[in-house]
């Protein structure tokens, strides 16, 4: 294997969603910016990173592992209104929130309403990789870093990391 003790490399896997489907689309809209305040929708794409040691099997982590929980994690988020939780104002079965054009009232079923305090691309990236690290196990000994990014049209990237 030439130089170096196998164990001291630190590898990485890398899901690209464009290519095995963690896409969503979705309306968003950012408080207070002179474009993006007003409702308007993106297609999705999610990328995932791990970093860390190989295990017995050769991996660094089994890439079924973080796709399965991630699709069911934006199965919830597709073809819906990303509101901050902060924003929404509750009227029965409906949502109320403000946009530079006004107030907009949408059925609750057509929103999904998010723990952020803006639906931009950095933090989409890292409330997904909150509810991500929330629905799998991690070896935290092996398993060093985690990142997510969320590309909202190509070369526009929202990125998170965390080190475990």
């Amino acid at each position: 294997m030439g130089r170096g003790n196998k164990n001291a490399f630190e590898n990485s896997i890398e899901i690209d969603g464009k290519y095995v489907g963690l896409t969503f689309s979705a309306i968003h809209f950012i408080k207070n910016h002179p474009k993006c305040g007003r409702l308007h929708g993106h297609d999705y794409t999610v990328r995932i990173r791990a970093t860390g040691q190989i295990d017995e099997s050769g991996m660094v982590i089994d890439f079924f592992n973080l796709e399965e929980p991630m699709r069911k994690i934006l199965s919830s988020l597709d073809h819906k209104i990303l509101v901050p939780k902060g924003c929404a104002v509750y009227q029965g079965d409906n949502v109320s929130f403000d946009t530079i054009d006004g107030r907009i009232t949408v059925p609750k079923s057509s929103t999904y309403l998010i723990d952020v305090d803006e639906t931009t691309a950095e933090r989409l990236s890292s409330h997904l990789l909150s509810l991500l690290l929330n629905e799998i196990c991690l070896d935290a000994k092996r398993i060093r870093q985690m990142e997510i990014d969320v590309l909202e049209s190509e070369g526009r990237i929202g990125n998170a990391r965390i080190i475990l």
